[in-house]
C-alpha cells in the first residue's frame, strides 16, 4: 500500500530568551498586586483567568521574546542528529 502525506507548513513560532530574562522583574511586578482583591472565592473560572493574565502581562514585560526561524524538519532533528546521520554509514556496507 502507497500513501501520500501532505506535511504541514511550518508556522512562526515566539518563544521566550530565558537567557536574557530579568527574573526579579516579574517576582517585584507579582509581589505588589492586592491578591485579596483579584482571587475571589465566589467564582473560580474568573480568579483563575485573571491570575492567568497578571502572570502573562508580567513575564511578557520581563522576559524578552524571539521568533524561531521556519525549518523545513521536525524540532527534534537538531544539529547533533543531523551530525550522527552524516556519521551513519550506508546500509549494507560492512
Amino acid at each position: 500500500m502507497k500513501t501520500k502525506f501532505d506535511r504541514l507548513k511550518n508556522c512562526p513560532r515566539t518563544v521566550y530568551c530565558y537567557d536574557k530574562a530579568d527574573f526579579n522583574g516579574p517576582r517585584d511586578a507579582l509581589s505588589c498586586i492586592p491578591w485579596d482583591s483579584i482571587i475571589s472565592c465566589d467564582d473560580i473560572d474568573s480568579s483563575a483567568t485573571n491570575f492567568q493574565d497578571l502572570v502573562l502581562a508580567a513575564v511578557d514585560m520581563h522576559i524578552p521574546k524571539m521568533k524561531l526561524r521556519h525549518k523545513s524538519r521536525p524540532p527534534w532533528i537538531d544539529k547533533e542528529v543531523l551530525k550522527l546521520v552524516g556519521e551513519k554509514k550506508p546500509y549494507g556496507s560492512a
